[in-house]
């Protein structure tokens, strides 16, 4: 992660941000989750040429994963994660059942693992 050591220049820091965001836009807008591709710009996830049915909540859950591939996230930062702007939020036993079903339409694409006593984490076969 690109950090600027204090104190700094203002022109210095937009230019660190400009470089980031072109580097980002370089890679396109889509995010591998092992054999699960996630196109961005069309909200859309597939396992090869195959669209996954998802969700919207499953989909921002599968974001979160991918956007977070190989860490641990507690349950608590995954529902921080997921709360929605207006105040419609997932509760606690929802979010088990919503990375169930994550699982199952993903199959064997990627791995979702419990840390049991943690939370999850998600990562490439």
């Amino acid at each position: 992660m690109p950090y600027v050591v204090k104190p700094f220049r203002l022109g210095e820091l937009m230019a660190r941000i400009k470089s980031v965001l072109r580097r980002r836009a370089g890679k396109g807008n889509t995010l591998t989750l092992g054999g699960v591709t996630i196109n961005v710009n069309e909200g859309k996830a597939f396992v090869g040429n195959s669209a996954l049915d998802l969700t919207a909540l499953e989909y921002r859950l599968l974001l979160t994963f991918a956007n977070h591939k190989g860490q641990i996230l507690s349950r608590g930062q995954i529902l921080n994660l997921l709360w929605d702007s207006e105040g419609v939020f997932v509760e606690d036993n929802t979010l088990t059942v919503y990375i169930k079903r994550l699982r199952e339409k993903v199959g064997g694409a990627a791995q979702i693992e419990t840390v049991r006593g943690v939370g999850y984490r998600a990562y490439d076969n």
